[in-house]
């Protein structure tokens, strides 16, 4: 699997977990930056574009999908920064969801971790890998 797709499946895998995330009626509210999607997540901050997102009433998911060559990214750790300020910003539930192959689900899982030793962050994180593994933090 190329690295394109790699991504998709990932993207794929938090879909599935955010879609159980989301009351049966709302789940077309859900944007997806996916091939087969119409609606696409608009940019946070006018920056950065997730892979998902849904926001109603009170609950806030983003979702985010990162591969192998990805997770450590300057451009990811901005990514991350900008979707978390977004997220603690927001007045009600908000989950930070991100998608990882099993081999970066510690790195990620590390990385949010000292995020919320930090920071006071009113996020709850979410990490998860094509094993089905899903971790809260």
């Amino acid at each position: 699997m190329g690295e394109s797709q790699n991504h998709i499946h990932l993207v794929k895998i938090a879909r599935k977990y955010i879609l159980s995330l989301i009351p049966a009626g709302n789940t077309k509210l859900l944007c997806a930056d996916l091939p087969d999607e119409i609606e696409k997540p608009l940019s946070i901050y006018g920056k950065f574009k997730p892979d998902l997102y849904y926001s109603f009433n009170n609950l806030l998911i983003i979702g985010e999908a990162k591969t192998l060559n990805d997770f450590e990214r300057t451009h990811s750790v901005e990514q991350f920064d900008s979707y978390i300020k977004y997220c603690n910003n927001f007045e009600g539930t908000s989950i930070l969801v991100i998608s990882v192959p099993w081999q970066l689900h510690k790195t990620a899982k590390n990385y949010f971790c000292r995020k919320k030793r930090k920071e006071v962050l009113n996020i709850k994180f979410i990490i998860l890998n094509e094993l089905g593994m899903i971790e809260e933090i």
